[in-house]
């Protein structure tokens, strides 16, 4: 995005009882989104099906964001397109996740 470097931020963050429970901001779903994403190869299980993740990957479904962001499902669908757009995401829908 930037050379500016990078900080670290615990992903922890998000359950963190200081801060309130509201819709996430962009900013915010993006870098819930980088925190989501696998730091290393793995597999996840995702409704009694094992998922493998490369770095850089993750399985979340639409709505599980919209749940998490407290947007509605055409927000999120929107949000991500704009990512994608932007080639700050790439998506692949072929086992009904992200």
């Amino acid at each position: 995005m930037s050379e500016r470097g990078v900080f670290a931020v615990d992903r922890g963050i998000w359950d963190h009882a200081i801060f309130r429970d509201q819709p996430f901001t962009d900013r915010e779903a993006w870098m819930w989104l980088v925190g989501e994403a696998s730091f290393k190869a793995r597999t996840r299980n995702v409704a009694g099906k094992v998922v493998p993740l490369e770095r850089g990957q993750l399985a979340a479904s639409v709505r599980f964001m919209a749940e998490k962001w407290k947007w509605s499902k055409s927000s999120v669908d929107r949000f991500l397109a704009r990512l994608k757009t932007a080639t700050m995401i790439g998506t692949d829908s072929g086992t009904g996740m992200l």
